[in-house]
């Protein structure tokens, strides 16, 4: 797996909105819940602001959802990504198992170690013969997929991205051709060296991948399609710091607000960058279309520090914030409310 000299871990934190579709997800009659991957305890917990007061001091606000280590549970070793599909299962990569796993609390007992309350989504014994040498990031499609990147140290192809879908309906993506590269660094278009961040634009469907070696952002549009972005072009450069914009280095988090503004990260200089397509031609990349807005001193730039809530319709529109090796901040939607700041905001 290449990494950056300067990574770090932290926890993986997903802000998970309950809403009355969702109740079966979450145990208890609340509005938010942050869903947590541990990447130093590899447990799966859920932080619970029962009485909705804008903190988690209750007795009972700090839950273990999943513990790997129960008997017969799937043993995480640095699990770092979230995302939700439609019927509320969530799903989380594990780069160092490299496996993908779903869980569900299903009698509302607040955890998902149960019977039947999960189960390996991915691995490396998948027929479709997908290696995966690190699986990092992934998120949920509109058409009930996951999609997610491998930044690889040893596989062929190295870095890719993929896609899997349960096609039978047996609960995994485990079986042949359940599992495609829709695009890889060998045969595609660009060297995708070391992919850290991922988002579906929720207008088109279209993935933004950040690279960052070379530090650029690359949009996968699929015009034909046939299921992959290897077609004449369907990869493009979407922003790679041109002249009179700002610089981006060690971008590992990009994604679009529901006005289909595009936000990224600079892990180096440590601010975040706001991006409006004005020509509307698929990149940011044309005079005053990207701009910094806010800085590592937590001050917005010609922007309200105070980002909305806002609503999706789609279960891949999520905001975060991610550190190296992979770890997220999320704000996500479960399954149809999102949430891009981590002000508490009521559900209209």
């Amino acid at each position: 797996m290449h990494l950056p000299s300067s990574a770090s871990m932290f926890t993986g934190v997903l802000l998970a909105v309950a809403t009355s579709a969702s109740a079966q997800v979450l145990p208890h009659a609340r509005t938010y819940d942050i869903a947590v991957c541990d990447s130093d305890t590899a447990q799966l917990l859920r932080f619970v602001d029962t009485d909705q007061n804008g903190t988690i001091t209750e007795p009972n606000g700090f839950q273990v959802a999943f513990d790997s280590t129960v008997a017969g549970s799937v043993a995480l070793q640095s699990p770092c990504s979230i995302t939700f599909d439609r019927g509320g299962w969530q799903y989380t990569s594990d780069f160092s198992a490299d496996v993908v796993m779903r869980t569900l609390d299903q009698n509302g007992d607040g955890d998902a170690n149960d019977a039947g309350e999960w189960s390996v989504f991915i691995d490396n014994s998948n027929l479709s013969g997908v290696v995966f040498s690190s699986a990092l990031v992934i998120r949920a499609d509109a058409q009930g997929g996951i999609v997610g990147i491998n930044s690889g140290a040893g596989s062929q192809p190295l870095d890719f991205v993929w896609r899997a879908f349960d096609i039978n309906q047996d609960g995994d993506a485990m079986d042949l051709a359940e599992i495609t590269i829709v695009y890889d660094s060998v045969a595609g278009a660009f060297n995708i060296a070391v992919p850290f961040g991922l988002c579906i634009e929720p207008s088109t469907g279209d993935l933004l991948v950040a690279d960052v070696n070379p530090d650029v952002v690359y949009r996968l549009h699929d015009a034909n399609a046939d299921g992959d972005y290897y077609d004449a072009g369907e990869a493009t450069i979407a922003y790679n710091s041109p002249v009179g914009s700002p610089a981006i280095k060690n971008v590992n988090t990009v994604q679009f607000a529901p006005d289909g503004a595009l936000f990224l990260n600079d892990a180096t200089s440590d601010f975040i960058l706001r991006g409006v397509d004005a020509n509307a031609d698929g990149d940011w990349n044309d005079a005053g279309e990207m701009a910094i807005f806010a800085d590592k001193t937590g001050n917005s730039i010609g922007v309200p520090r105070t980002t909305s809530a806002s609503r999706s319709t789609s279960s891949d529109a999520c905001s975060r914030s991610r550190t190296r090796p992979p770890s997220e901040t999320w704000s996500c939607a479960t399954p149809t409310r999102t949430v891009t700041t981590t002000l508490r905001t009521p559900v209209k």
